[in-house]
């Protein structure tokens, strides 16, 4: 726990614990549609580009937005991506 602030009670404690004794399972996450992977493989086809205006933006880009949350227009559910190096 951080310094200064009070431990989780038994029962939060025993949550965990029993997660962590199954293996620390994870959903895993849904499939994007078919329009969201579309509009990602052109975005990372243009991010890992050739051309020196697209290796200048997107160096620009990922120096100035690689903390942000990237979200494309409403396809379904709010999903939202960061820019990964």
């Amino acid at each position: 726990m951080p310094f200064g602030m009070p431990a989780i009670g038994d029962d939060d404690f025993d949550v965990v614990k029993r997660w962590i004794d199954a293996g620390s399972p994870v959903m895993p996450h849904a499939p994007l549609a078919p329009e969201v992977q579309k509009t990602i493989m052109h975005w990372e086809q243009f991010f890992n580009g050739t051309s020196n205006k697209q290796r200048l933006f997107a160096c620009y880009a990922f120096e100035h937005l690689y903390l942000a949350n990237i979200w494309f227009e409403p396809r379904g559910p709010m999903q939202y991506f960061k820019l990964v190096s």
